[in-house]
């Protein structure tokens, strides 16, 4: 029974050193194919800061970025910067500060049309006292152009979520309403040419309330905001939600799978 029982370990260890072998030499053919990596098209900041939200313009020539360093002195040295999509040249400093407030690059709507969100810091409370959204409209201008400014938008309205559907006529934003005792999120659209909005449709399923921060897209065939979250469960499924952006009519149901939505597209 010990011979027998040696031999068996030398079979399975041969077996394991052959799998081991094959394994290896797969790695080196892999390896042989070195990745592609970055390639010579490498976009850094003006000023070495963090990137704070960014976006390229699929209708023209340049992106937008949000360059952000936090200095010795406590301030926040904020940037946005236009960048040449063939040499990842920075372009323009459209506008840079060196105190507490940020800019964040919400990204690009409609044909080139950029939105960044400015947050003006009050100190010594150090809350955000105004929060404007500043359009670059087209994004080859190179300069702020207007405001992104929603009926009834103030302070407390945080965007969260926007379309990724440039080129189309019509964009759709998810937005927080961080104010006490009213905390809600609701979603609208924005006509971009014609600068027009639609109606605040208010979210009031629990699965898609303030804070659990849903994923968002648009489909812009049906005018239907499109929503991903999961009740934050550990076995939790995630529910879709679906809001007509002009009757602002509600559906959902619920996903494949377990766990949370990381993302969400929509091909319309």
């Amino acid at each position: 029974m010990e011979l027998k029982s040696l031999s068996y370990c030398r079979f399975f260890r041969v077996i394991a050193v052959t799998l081991f072998s094959l394994s290896c030499l797969a790695a080196a053919q892999t390896l042989a194919k070195p990745h592609k990596g970055p390639g010579k098209i490498v976009v850094r900041t003006k000023f070495g800061g963090q990137i704070w939200g960014f976006d390229i313009d699929q209708n023209g020539t340049e992106g937008v970025l949000a360059d952000a360093t936090i200095l010795n002195n406590g301030n926040t040295l904020s940037a946005i910067e236009t960048f040449d999509l063939k040499t990842g040249k920075i372009l323009k400093v459209i506008s840079k500060t060196e105190n507490q407030d940020n800019d964040i690059v919400m990204g690009i709507v409609g044909t080139s049309a950029a939105i960044v969100e400015h947050e003006y810091v009050a100190c010594p409370t150090c809350f955000v006292s105004k929060r404007p959204y500043r359009l670059i409209s087209p994004l080859d201008e190179n300069k702020y152009t207007g405001l992104f400014k929603p009926p009834h938008f103030d302070k407390n309205d945080i965007m969260i979520g926007l379309s990724r559907n440039q080129g189309a006529p019509m964009a759709a934003f998810l937005v927080l309403d961080n104010i006490y005792p009213g905390f809600n999120n609701f979603v609208f659209s924005w006509d971009v040419a014609k600068n027009t909005f639609g109606k605040e449709i208010k979210m009031t399923d629990p699965n898609f309330e303030p804070y659990l921060t849903p994923v968002f897209a648009y489909d812009t065939k049906t005018n239907t905001a499109v929503l991903a979250c999961d009740d934050g469960g550990l076995f939790s499924t995630p529910d879709i939600g679906l809001v007509d952006l002009a009757s602002g009519k509600f559906s959902h149901f619920t996903g494949l799978g377990v766990g949370s939505a990381n993302g969400l597209a929509v091909d319309s």
